[in-house]
């Protein structure tokens, strides 16, 4: 009987540690692995988010590496280290994980827009902020800005409304009220904000072409002063 008392007790001390490393785990586990998440997000929806992620940014750099007409699904989810069948959970082909890249840059432009602002600026003052975000955004992304704006599917006027949908929504909003106010010319909001956008992917394009202006800045300045020339009443 002391024999078995003495092996219980030492079985005992011997799953003591392992009951304390469990705890340690309990512990720290949760801090690594809700570590990221979004307010209001769960574990499943921080996966499929991470998930979408690695998706989009292997599409990005299949793109341009290959082109987007050279470029497969298949060599995107291999890019990304995913299953084969991934893809499509998310994406229904090609062009449509494209189009989550070119709106995954509007949401860029829009924050660049948003840190650019400050309070009290007028109208012509935040159209102009606008305008030096979206330039920005092409010089600090050329080779991405590059295939949305000339190599990749064209860009037709719905498609442009499309990669401006956050800027050029706002934008809208704020002519509006400029329109009503009577600081902006009476031009229908709708019709002067694609102008303005559409204006910037011209110059965006321009700016990234194989042989852009020199005086590119000059430019720049001259295309902003033509927005603001038609946006004043009278």
């Amino acid at each position: 009987m002391a024999v078995k008392r003495i092996k219980s007790s030492q079985k005992k001390q011997q799953r003591q540690p392992r009951k304390r490393e469990v705890r340690r785990s309990e512990s720290t586990g949760p801090k690594v692995e809700f570590q990221g998440l979004t307010p209001g997000e769960n574990r499943s929806e921080r996966r499929s988010r991470e998930t979408r992620e690695r998706l989009l940014n292997a599409a990005q750099s299949i793109f341009l590496e290959e082109g987007y007409d050279d470029a497969t699904t298949r060599e995107i989810t291999e890019r990304a280290d995913l299953g084969a069948g991934t893809f499509y959970v998310y994406f229904r082909d090609k062009r449509e994980v494209y189009d989550a890249l070119v709106r995954r840059a509007n949401r860029e432009m829009h924050r660049m827009w948003i840190e650019a602002r400050r309070p009290g600026m007028s109208v012509e003052e935040q159209v102009v902020a606008a305008l030096r975000a979206t330039f920005d955004y092409f010089r600090s992304n050329a080779a991405f800005a590059r295939l949305i704006l000339i190599e990749g599917p064209p860009v037709d006027a719905e498609y442009t409304m499309r990669l401006h949908s956050g800027v050029g929504a706002e934008l809208h909003g704020l002519l509006k009220d400029g329109i009503e106010s009577g600081r902006v010319s009476e031009i229908e909001p709708a019709v002067l904000a694609t102008v303005i956008m559409g204006i910037s992917v011209v110059m965006g394009r321009w700016l990234l072409s194989p042989q852009p202006p020199e005086n590119a800045d000059a430019i720049e300045e001259e295309i902003i002063r033509f927005c603001l020339r038609g946006m004043r009443p009278g």
